[in-house]
């Protein structure tokens, strides 16, 4: 992807079906450590009741990982994206801000990514919304300045918040988020911490 931080490619070695087990149990394991910090009664979501529209970059480039020595080249990435498909496959998704913005970090913005998000959100009922932070803010060499979301992220929440939708928000990162300002405006808050492969 053009203007994307990336790491070089290395040859995935041949995989065992030790490994293969191994990563099974690790996705059997990953739902079991997110941490549900709020529900108004909106989970868990039944795909048949509403119009469900998926947003926010992570969701299709998530944050599995730390940056600099804290980097991995996974052997297979799931993202919350493919996975709701599978259940879902005409689910709605708009990325709504840039993801991993080099090292360190710009804050990036894109109103034409948040403009394209709201107009994706308005046909839905309840917004998955996807925050947090890409492994290039959680890296070494530089510390976070403080401990908001990244400006686009803080733009597209804004803007959904004025729609009056039903909002899940799922967090994915290493450390502590300020979410103070959206807390009361969406119906439930999702920490899924860093994923790894699964």
């Amino acid at each position: 992807m053009p203007g994307k931080y990336s790491y070089k490619s290395v040859t995935t070695p041949e995989i065992s079906e030790r490994e293969i087990a191994h990563f099974n149990k690790v996705r059997e394991i990953a739902p079991e450590c997110m941490v549900l910090l709020k529900n108004d009664g909106i989970l868990p979501l039944k795909k048949e009741n509403a119009k469900i529209a998926v947003l926010g970059g992570l969701a299709e480039d998530p944050s599995y990982m730390g940056g600099g020595s804290g980097h991995m080249n996974g052997w297979k990435i799931e993202t919350y994206l493919e996975e709701l498909k599978a259940v879902c496959p005409d689910i709605p998704y708009a990325p709504g801000y840039p993801v991993n913005a080099g090292f360190p970090p710009a804050e990036p913005a894109d109103p034409a990514l948040t403009a394209a998000a709201v107009e994706t959100a308005k046909d839905a009922d309840i917004l998955l919304v996807f925050a947090g932070l890409g492994y290039c803010y959680e890296s070494e060499g530089y510390d976070r300045a403080d401990i908001a979301l990244p400006k686009g992220q803080q733009d597209l929440l804004d803007a959904l918040v004025k729609l009056d939708k039903k909002i899940v928000l799922v967090l994915s990162c290493g450390s502590v988020l300020d979410v103070a300002g959206w807390k009361d405006r969406v119906r439930a808050i999702v920490y899924n911490s860093l994923g790894g492969e699964a």
